[in-house]
């Protein structure tokens, strides 16, 4: 998963720092596969349908916090959302926001789809940057009862001016019953690979729980979330 980063090595210390927190922490997009997870599923809200993610997540080197807030909805074909988030890294606090959206052609029914997505995302407090990220998320389900999911996100990162990075992931979902969901996850963003486990609890079938935690080279991060859906 360690794909070119290019012209990574131009940018500050202190930035890179925020770079690499604000991408482990918060996903390109809200909804993604397990809510938190980085790697995003080619599956939108069914019509009429909205949905809002909360979560809190705690890393170390360097020492960070996080709380993220995304509702989403969908509109026509496609699912609009919004993120924001507060992160505190080393005791410096950074803000970012911003809209996304996603779209999901199915190629196979109830068997592997394809989509686009794309968000925009500006740091509102810290290094005064913004940020647009694209990606193609790929689904495919196996199984007799589709019990075991496989996602592949191939895309990139955009920060005003001329850096682009590169970023992909690869994730599998297993479902041994309806209440419980296995993740397993690995991702490289800004060169950096990490690896994520987690597990999602339904509490019912529109409202889930979600605990991972995900290591690489340079973090560590636990994380909570809570997802809930609901029909407009």
């Amino acid at each position: 998963m360690d794909l070119p980063t290019a012209r990574l090595v131009t940018l500050p210390k202190s930035h890179v720092c925020v770079w690499m927190a604000a991408l482990t922490l918060c996903p390109a997009l809200a909804g993604a596969a397990g809510g938190h997870h980085d790697v995003d599923d080619a599956v939108v809200l069914d019509p009429g349908h909205c949905q809002g993610e909360a979560w809190v997540a705690s890393g170390r080197h360097p020492t960070l916090r996080l709380l993220h807030l995304g509702p989403a909805c969908r509109i026509g074909a496609i699912e609009w959302g919004l993120t924001a988030d507060r992160l505190r890294l080393d005791g410096a606090d950074h803000d970012n926001a911003g809209p996304q959206m996603k779209w999901v052609h199915e190629v196979w029914p109830q068997r592997l789809n394809i989509g686009f997505a794309t968000g925009f995302t500006a740091h509102l407090r810290g290094p005064r940057q913004t940020v647009i990220t694209t990606f193609v998320p790929v689904t495919a389900w196996l199984g007799e009862r589709r019990q075991l999911q496989l996602h592949f996100n191939i895309g990139q990162d955009r920060e005003t001016g001329p850096r682009v990075v590169r970023r992909w992931g690869l994730a599998a979902d297993w479902s041994p019953n309806d209440q419980w969901t296995i993740t397993l996850e690995r991702r490289s963003l800004l060169g950096d690979a990490l690896t994520r486990g987690g597990l999602r609890y339904n509490v019912t079938p529109l409202s889930s729980i979600d605990l991972s935690y995900a290591e690489g080279r340079r973090q560590r991060v636990a994380v909570l979330g809570y997802t809930v859906e609901w029909v407009r």
